[in-house]
């Protein structure tokens, strides 16, 4: 989900890639924070609930770009 009013978005991925998207000590998330100007926030996906249709981070780094 991306808030573009807030500049943030939320990325969901799945339990056991949760480490390697927030890195060590939140290096990763920080990194592709500081790169697409917008807070990320990363959440583990839960086994039961309905897959959403991603939004690619290719289009926030698209609007970055135009700015």
């Amino acid at each position: 989900m991306i808030d573009e009013a807030n500049k943030r978005a939320k990325v969901i991925v799945p339990e056991d890639q949760l480490s390697i998207a927030i890195g060590r000590g939140g290096q990763n998330v920080r990194l592709a924070s500081k790169l697409v100007e917008y807070e990320i926030d990363i959440e583990a996906a839960k086994e039961n609930a309905p897959k959403a249709q991603p939004e690619p981070v290719v289009k926030l780094l698209q609007n970055h770009s135009r700015n």
